[in-house]
């Protein structure tokens, strides 16, 4: 959370390249956050049975089209 809090900007980039900068910085964030939390995810779907997984597959997948 720390992470992806210090990767927003506190001010608006000026130029195409220091708008990429800051993109850049806060997609790293991301994946970080993403590789944290992932083996306790991993942990979590391994110990489900089929159809829990099954359910929570479709959980993206119902979120995406919802939106769109």
């Amino acid at each position: 959370m720390d992470a992806l809090q210090a990767a927003c900007p506190t001010t608006i980039a000026l130029t195409p390249v220091g708008r990429l900068e800051v993109m850049q910085k806060r997609l790293e964030a991301m994946i970080e956050a993403a590789n944290t939390v992932r083996p306790a995810l991993e942990d979590f779907y391994a110990v489900l049975n089929n159809e829990q997984k099954a359910k929570f597959n479709r959980l993206g997948r119902e979120t995406a089209s919802s939106s769109g």
